[in-house]
């Protein structure tokens, strides 16, 4: 670790391990571009010299995202005002803010249909499955879900209930989510796997200095989300096509993970109210704790109405039915044909060779209104032309 990742970390000791990154991502940036050396930077500086080296480092990523650029400039700033360096604040701040872009999304992204989450679906492990499930139904952010412990869910709620921590939570407070039946029961189905899981990561990643998940870790999810992230663009570049679209501003994929916490926004919405949503996944609005207050009780009755919204296997279910009958369908006119060949097996040998009888053409025309010969499976065909060519041959 270098000397200026040290002060970092003493300098935002109790900041969070994401906000950090992005502050520890900007400072390093704001000197490579200013070609400046940290441990001398304090050295005999004038205000002037800050503003300066401010500017030039603006100027320098202008190709960068306005969100981004935003978190870069506001890094430096909390960086040279722990090192006592107050630029004045009416005067240059208040000047260099007006300079800075709106934080406006650049990341050109779509919500997947149900389709594809399903074909998505068909393609993942246990684990996979479940993450993305529990997404799906939830609007949990991926970080807030691979921090969720099992004594923070409760199983015997109709539908299931996650209790968000304030210590996990991005916004800092405590929240209530559900998941459906759906995802409870590859939940379920994962807990009785997942030792076996951390057991088997052990044997087959046993390299010295590799990042793994404690044996006794009480996560829900033994991994990590650049873990995680990999295996689901792996999934994606196996199904090809529109799944491995990237946005061009970003290089990102379209289908990113964040997009299932959008598909459980974009499409509850449409049937239980907005501010319930907000409340599920943590985009709670101006004044939406001292208007609206929807109870425990309140939230569940709704969600249990939008719940086929975000299950998968509804129409699966459905297509599975039509599918049997149709099976059943096709064994029923298979055992007509069959008993059909044998009448006219039987009702062939009775007549005579030279004149068939007008006995034998019904049977052939009842055989083709059953069934068109292109239709015919193959073994019921097989025993009619066998039998034909028996007959002429003797």
């Amino acid at each position: 670790m270098s000397n200026l990742d040290e002060q970092i970390n003493l300098l935002f000791f109790d900041t969070k391990p994401n906000t950090l990154k992005t502050i520890r991502t900007g400072i390093k940036k704001f000197f490579s571009v200013i070609n400046k050396n940290p441990e001398t930077y304090f050295d005999n500086k004038k205000d002037e010299d800050f503003e300066n080296d401010l500017k030039l480092f603006y100027s320098k990523i202008q190709s960068n995202a306005p969100t981004t650029i935003s978190q870069y400039i506001s890094a430096v700033k909390s960086y040279l005002g722990e090192n006592k360096i107050y630029l004045h604040e009416q005067g240059f701040w208040k000047k260099f803010r007006r300079k800075l872009p709106k934080n406006k999304p650049i990341l050109l992204d779509r919500i997947p249909t149900m389709d594809e989450i399903r074909k998505i679906l068909l393609r993942c492990d246990p684990l996979e499955r479940t993450i993305i499930l529990c997404l799906l139904s939830s609007g949990m952010r991926i970080d807030e879900l691979l921090k969720i412990e099992e004594k923070h869910v409760n199983f015997e709620s109709k539908p299931t209930e996650i209790i968000i921590p304030h210590t996990i939570a991005k916004n800092k407070q405590q929240r209530i989510v559900f998941i459906s039946e759906e995802a409870t029961e590859s939940l379920k189905d994962w807990l009785k796997h997942r030792n076996e899981f951390i057991e088997k990561t052990y044997k087959k990643v046993n390299f010295p200095n590799v990042k793994r998940t404690p044996k006794d870790s009480t996560k829900i999810f033994p991994i990590d989300y650049s873990t995680f992230k990999k295996r689901y663009h792996n999934i994606l570049n196996e199904l090809k096509e529109q799944f491995i679209e990237k946005c061009p501003n970003t290089g990102y994929y379209k289908l990113h993970i964040h997009t299932f916490r959008k598909y459980f926004d974009t499409h509850m919405k449409t049937i239980i109210p907005e501010p319930i949503v907000r409340a599920l996944t943590g985009h709670e609005g101006y004044l939406s704790n001292n208007y609206e207050k929807y109870t425990d009780e309140e939230k569940k009755k709704y969600y249990l109405k939008a719940e086929h919204i975000i299950t998968t296997s509804g129409n699966i279910s459905t297509i599975e039915e039509k599918y049997k009958q149709e099976i059943e369908q096709i064994k029923i006119d298979q055992d007509k044909i069959i008993h059909l060949l044998n009448v006219y097996r039987k009702g062939y040998m009775e007549v005579q060779r030279e004149k068939p009888s007008d006995k034998q053409e019904d049977l052939r025309n009842d055989i083709s209104i059953i069934c068109e010969p292109s239709d015919l499976p193959k073994k019921a065909i097989h025993p009619y032309e066998k039998l034909e060519k028996k007959e002429k041959s003797t």
